[in-house]
């Protein structure tokens, strides 16, 4: 009698955690369609609570299903059934009201000695808030992208592993490599491509520290020769947990701004070379200022005679160095 009394308090227990409990149970006969749905399960669903229904045919009867997922969870219930599966999952819509709601059901099978399914428990879950912050993260990114796409800059991302998992297309403009020849490669697999400021082995030692890095300049030389200057900035990804997830960032093609650099440095360069050639110091008279302001450079001094740093900067210290009669 003890035994008995233990049995119906705990199924009592089961009970009343069934119905405080958000999700929805159910106990389905696959051979004499009988069902047992839970008083969650019926409000899920848009059922009337206090309804019974003997078969889940009569239950699903009174469901209403959107209509581009009843033909659709239909047949995959018959696929599931049909085939050896122990358990299943699945997302379908209906209508409740004017509202759309989103479920998912967990089934488990159970099956006899011949493979045929017996009977299924499953568990029935409302999951609308999560598919719609699935669908505006979707269209987040999908407007990133486009962004990024029309952006002169690129969009990169990496794996755990500092693989490439996405590039966008300019960095195929950019270095001449369709940038699908990227993804599942880290970026010092690239022959093609050689780092300016630092080396490989400081950057990896950077993203192992999983720090984040500004301006990374690179040389990438394309399939037909064609020379580019990358600058690379990113930062580490992590989820909830903490758990690092790989990097993202973007690229910048500086190219021109190579160019130009070049082009001054080499100016610069004849210029000084003609300097030297011709004994020709360039020198600047700032009047007013501090003596610090109008220093000698070593060439300028030397040319009066003296040592690096011989002159004060000031104007009776230039005056005597000129010749009486000037």
């Amino acid at each position: 009698k003890l035994a008995e009394q233990a049995r119906r308090l705990s199924e009592e227990r089961y009970a009343l955690a069934m119905e405080a409990s958000e999700e929805g149970h159910f106990d389905w006969n696959v051979q004499t369609d009988e069902i047992f749905a839970s008083v969650p399960m019926k409000k899920l669903l848009g059922l009337r609570v206090e309804e019974e229904f003997r078969t889940r045919d009569e239950m699903v009867a009174h469901v209403r299903y959107h209509p581009g997922d009843l033909a659709r969870l239909t047949q995959t219930n018959r696929d599931v059934l049909a085939s050896d599966a122990l358990q299943s999952e699945f997302e379908y819509r209906i209508l409740r009201g004017d509202e759309v709601r989103w479920l998912r059901r967990t089934w488990k099978i159970f099956r006899d000695a011949g493979g045929a399914a017996r009977r299924v428990i499953g568990v029935l879950r409302d999951i609308t808030e999560r598919r719609r912050i699935e669908e505006e993260l979707r269209q987040s990114e999908s407007r990133f992208r486009i962004l990024a796409e029309l952006s002169s800059d690129w969009y990169w991302q990496q794996d755990e592993q500092l693989r490439f998992s996405y590039l966008s297309r300019q960095a195929m403009d950019a270095t001449g490599l369709p940038s699908e020849a990227a993804i599942g490669r880290a970026r010092w697999d690239f022959d093609n491509v050689t780092p300016l400021s630092g080396s490989w082995a400081e950057h990896k030692g950077l993203l192992a520290a999983r720090l984040p890095f500004r301006d990374l300049e690179l040389k990438a030389i394309g399939p037909g020769g064609q020379v580019s200057y990358l600058a690379i900035s990113g930062a580490p990804i992590f989820d909830d947990w903490g758990r690092f997830k790989g990097y993202q960032g973007s690229g910048r093609n500086i190219t021109e701004r190579k160019r130009i650099e070049e082009e001054l440095r080499s100016r610069q360069e004849m210029l000084e070379l003609a300097q030297q050639s011709a004994h020709a110091v360039p020198w600047e008279w700032k009047n007013g200022a501090a003596p610090e302001a109008n220093k000698w450079s070593p060439e300028l001094c030397a040319l009066f005679g003296l040592p690096p740093g011989g002159f004060d900067g000031t104007a009776s210290g230039w005056w005597k160095l000129c010749h009486p009669e000037d």
